[in-house]
């Protein structure tokens, strides 16, 4: 059964080693340049961790899956083309999101 939880530092080693897998499938499946091969940086991973945003996806063997959970006003859909928001409710993104399979 998986199961989600915050990450901590330790993580850290098991979560870029994640995001490398997925830049290296998207790369070699034809998304070259949506993460290319630094992104998410070091400094992003620490950052989502240190801020309480990291999530992993784990289950009895270890982490498979990793996000980054962000509350609130999401500067990434300040602007959406052709379109706008239903409500000023407070919603929920998810950014980042990679697994080992």
């Amino acid at each position: 059964m998986l199961h989600i939880r915050k990450a901590a530092m330790t993580d850290f080693e098991r979560i870029t080693e994640i995001y490398r897998h997925a830049r290296e499938f998207m790369i070699q499946t034809g998304n070259p340049h949506q993460w290319g091969r630094i992104y998410p940086t070091h400094e992003m991973i620490i950052d989502d961790i240190k801020s309480e945003r990291s999530r992993v996806i784990f289950d009895d063997f270890g982490i498979h899956g990793v996000f980054a959970l962000f509350y609130g006003e999401d500067p990434t859909y300040s602007y959406i083309e052709g379109g706008g928001w239903l409500n000023d409710d407070v919603y929920v993104t998810i950014h980042r999101i990679a697994s080992d399979v």
